[in-house]
This record gives C-alpha cells, sequence and structure tokens, in this order.
C-alpha cells in the first residue's frame, strides 16, 4: 500500500486492525460459517419420486399405483411387507392429495428428499407431522448410516414439541456425542422456539461436554428471540478471551434475528465501561452480520466510528482508544455505514491506512456509488488506489464504467487495480474494453496478465477469438503470459470461472 511515511504507531494500528478483520475470517471457519439452513426442496427436478411440495398430478399409468402400496396377484409368494409404488406425475393427471401415509411410505423406501418435501408441504397444509414418524427419525439419530438423512428430515419439523423431543435428546447422558450433536443440529436447522429453555439449561450445565455446547451455542443462534440473543451475550461475558469456545458463540450471534437491542446495549455498556473485549466482540458480530445488522447496532457502530472522542472516552489511553475506533471500521463498512469511513480514509489523519483497509468490506450499490463519487475528486495516488481495489471489491456492476475508465489511468497501480477489480465484478459490459486494452498491454506483464484474467473470469465467448489469436503468438510479451491465457481459454469454455486447470489440448 502506497502510504505516506508515518510513526510506527499508525502501522501497529493499522497492524492491529488487519489482524481483527483476519480473526473474525478465521472464527467463521471454525464455526462452521454454513448456517445450516440448506434446503431440499426446490422442485421436483431432484426428486427420486418424481413429486414436488406445492401438490401436482398423479399419473393414471397402468398400475393406478397409490403413495400407500398396492399389490397385484402376481405379488402373493413375495414376503408380507407392503413395498409402496409411485408413478411420475403427468401434466393433465387429477390433482394430488397428500397425507400422512405419502410421508411414512417415503420413509419405508429411504427417499430422504420426498420425505422432507412431504414434511415441509404436510405442515404448509396445516397437518402436524404425527408422532410415530417424529419418534422414528429420533431414534435414527442414535445410527450411524442413518443419522445425517434423520437430521435433515428433522430440521423441517417445525412443531413445537418436536422441538422439546430433540432437546431432551440433546440433553441426555445416554446418548452418544453423536447423536445429541445431530439433534441440535436439527434443531439448528428449524429454529423452533420451544428449544431454546432446555438449550440455555444445557450450556449452562457445568458437566456440558465443549463438542456438545459447540452444536448448542449454533443452535441457539438459529432461534429468532432477543432471549436467544442474551443468552449468548451473557456466555460471551462468562468465557475468557483464550476460551476456544468464544468464536462459536460470535458466529451464532452474527447469525441470530430480533436480536438487535440487546446486542446494541451490549456494545454501548461496553464502551462506557472500557471494555475492550466487549467492544471487540460486538464488532465481530457485526462484521459477521454484514448488511443484516440491525439499526441500533449500526448506530453504535456510527458512534465509535465519527465521534470516538466522546463515545469512546472510557479509553483513557489515546492508542486504545484509536486501536477502539479502528477495530470498528471494518464492521461499520460490512454494516454499509460508508460515508465517515470513506472520509477518513481521505484524510492525512492516523487511521487514514485503517480506513482504506477497512473499505475493502464494502458491498452492493451504494457503496460502489460513493467510492466511485471519491474516485473522481480525488487526486492522491496512493488513496486512489486503495479506493479503486475497495471499488472491485463491491461485486457491484454499478462499478464497471469507473473501473473501465482507470484501464487508462497515468498511474500502473491504478491500472492493475482497475483490472482486477473487473475480474471480481464480472460484467459482460466490460469484455469489449478489455479487449480494446490488450494492445496498450506491453510491455507492462502485469497489466496483461490482469487483463487476461478478468477476461477468462468473466467468461464470455466473445473474447475467446482474440484469446486464441494471443495463445498462438510468438511476441516475447504474449509468449510470456501463455500459461494464463490457456488458463482463460479454459475458463471460458468450461464455464468454470474457478478453474485453475489449464486445457490439456493446448497445453505444451
Amino acid at each position: 500500500m502506497w502510504a505516506d511515511a508515518g510513526s510506527a504507531r499508525t502501522l501497529l494500528l493499522a497492524a492491529l486492525a488487519l489482524a481483527a478483520a483476519v480473526m473474525v475470517g478465521s472464527i467463521a471457519l471454525v464455526a462452521f460459517k454454513d448456517d445450516g439452513k440448506g434446503s431440499t426442496s426446490g422442485g421436483d427436478a431432484g426428486s427420486p419420486l418424481g413429486r414436488g411440495p406445492g401438490g401436482g398430478h398423479r399419473g393414471a399409468g397402468a398400475s393406478g399405483g397409490h403413495a400407500s402400496g398396492t399389490r397385484s396377484e402376481d405379488d402373493e409368494d413375495d414376503d408380507d411387507k407392503t413395498v409402496p409404488e409411485y408413478v411420475s406425475r403427468v401434466p393433465d393427471g387429477p390433482d394430488l392429495t397428500w397425507t400422512p401415509e405419502d410421508l411414512r411410505a417415503a420413509m419405508t423406501v429411504k427417499h430422504w428428499e420426498e420425505v422432507c418435501r412431504l414434511i415441509e408441504t404436510l405442515q404448509a397444509g396445516g397437518t402436524t407431522i404425527p408422532e410415530d414418524v417424529v419418534r422414528q427419525l429420533l431414534a435414527m439419530l442414535a445410527k450411524d448410516d442413518l443419522r445425517g438423512d434423520a437430521q435433515q428430515a428433522l430440521g423441517f419439523v417445525n412443531d413445537e414439541a418436536t422441538g422439546r423431543l430433540l432437546t431432551d435428546l440433546a440433553a441426555s447422558r445416554d446418548a452418544s456425542i453423536e447423536t445429541r450433536q445431530a439433534a441440535l443440529d436439527a434443531l439448528r436447522r428449524s429454529g423452533v422456539k420451544s428449544a431454546l429453555p432446555g438449550l440455555q439449561a444445557l450450556i449452562a450445565a457445568p458437566d456440558t461436554p465443549p463438542e456438545v455446547a459447540r452444536h448448542a451455542y449454533l443452535a441457539i443462534g438459529a432461534i429468532e428471540s432477543p432471549e436467544a440473543t442474551r443468552s449468548l451475550l451473557s456466555e460471551l461475558t462468562s468465557r475468557p478471551g483464550d476460551d476456544d469456545l468464544r468464536g462459536v458463540i460470535v458466529t451464532a450471534l452474527g447469525n441470530t434475528k430480533n436480536g438487535d437491542t440487546p446486542l446494541a446495549q451490549f456494545g454501548r455498556s461496553a464502551r462506557e465501561r472500557g471494555d475492550r473485549a466487549g467492544v471487540i466482540a460486538v464488532a465481530q458480530v457485526a462484521m459477521y452480520q454484514g448488511a443484516n445488522a440491525g439499526p441500533e447496532t449500526r448506530a453504535e457502530l456510527t458512534r465509535m466510528v465519527e465521534s470516538p472522542e466522546t463515545s469512546l472516552a472510557a479509553f483513557k489511553d489515546d492508542e486504545d482508544r484509536l486501536r477502539m475506533q479502528g477495530t470498528a471500521m471494518p464492521a461499520a463498512v460490512a454494516a454499509g455505514i460508508i460515508e465517515p469511513v470513506l472520509r477518513a480514509a481521505q484524510t492525512s489523519g492516523p487511521m487514514r491506512d485503517i480506513a482504506l483497509n477497512a473499505l475493502r468490506q464494502a458491498r452492493g450499490d451504494a457503496a460502489a456509488k460513493q467510492i466511485a463519487a471519491a474516485l473522481k475528486t480525488n487526486t492522491d495516488e496512493a488513496q486512489r488506489r486503495e479506493l479503486t481495489v475497495a471499488l472491485g471489491e463491491t461485486a457491484s456492476k454499478v462499478a464497471t464504467p469507473t473501473l473501465v475508465s482507470l484501464l487508462d489511468d497515468e498511474s500502473s497501480n491504478i491500472r492493475h487495480a482497475a483490472a482486477r477489480g473487473l475480474s471480481q465484478i464480472r460484467d459482460p459490459a466490460a469484455v469489449k474494453p478489455l479487449l480494446s486494452h490488450l494492445d496498450k498491454a506491453s510491455p507492462d506483464s502485469a497489466f496483461g496478465r490482469n487483463l487476461v484474467e478478468a477476461l477468462g473470469t468473466i467468461g464470455v465467448n466473445d473474447a475467446l477469438p482474440a484469446l486464441k489469436k494471443l495463445e498462438e503468438s510468438e511476441e516475447d510479451f504474449w509468449v510470456q503470459l501463455r500459461p494464463w491465457i490457456r488458463l482463460a481459454i479454459n475458463r471460458i469454455t468450461t464455464g468454470n470461472p474457478e478453474s485453475q486447470r489449464l486445457d490439456s489440448n493446448i497445453a505444451k
């Protein structure tokens, strides 16, 4: 980064802010960034039984199929089990009527996608999932070969009684750790509110194993209730900074809904007490929530960024106060608070470099418009380069015209950043301008490489003729870039913009 020569103090603060951002990313990985909310309902194409959750048609078919199964005289020598018989739907067939018997039949043949679809469909129609089905699924959680499927299905059951049964199983000392974890993961999917008291008791119990508590925290985070957020904040307060479960709690808080008020109150209390760990925790949670951060939490972040002298007055040491302000900046940007951080990024104050780095967390059209407007008036090369990087990170097509114009900037560093930004946005509208700059790339190999990579990542076939011509060129400049050219061609022809493989048909 092209920063002015500054004091060691400024560099230290920048490093600290960067470390905080990296720590948030690490927490997300350690604590299962996947939100556990994957749904198997998405139309019938993937259904093994050719039926979807929203009704449909039962085919007339030669067999006249029934969800509960039919038998012919030829089947009499088979065993006594009734085998469900399914038929494909046809466009002009009668409307399907779903019943619990259909669900039991799908479970008999272990069509798990259909089980999940039927659970959703029955509940949407006001039918409670039968107790015998729920208990059968609960029993399957103890079996290694069925646990994953049963957990997925139970995650779709949204009645309060099932929530309490899952909580009881998660708290059972007689169940295996794996069974208890599966029960908690099902609750994480369903978010049933009746589970909260049992989950609170589970995490409060001193003999709860850490590997169970980890899943319990994430299950609490999925419950849409201010009380769930308060429970997690209480746990966060009671654990020291080096506790390996602290990151899981932060991740769970990042997934909470309807918890804006208690989170903001926690942050306000922390900064008024000069509680460094509390302020950092709120910033981490807000960073995780991003655009989903609530208005009260956003207001707290804005105070810390805009008015550190008053909002962070409890931190008597200047270094501490600046450090807390710097910690709040990336979280503020992730939450959509751009203007005050953008203003700090264009000054010569001690927070400039931290603010410039924080702007890389900006996403969306609104942020892109503000950063693009700042680039039009800013004349400092170092700041413009960092703003160009941040503009690409927004992943907004609103940024495309500005980045295209910066391909002709006098600064090679800004040209490089602009080409790189276009590869992140992947806007087909940038292909023609990128192609027109290929002839201007020599002798700047870094610029040429970024142009080629952008074309490959955007993945428009119109770029193939020019790239193939460059791949065959014997000009020394393009020969050195041939591996990147081949990679770009492969990405376009395979439709995989993340591919790292050279096309075997042309690689030498």
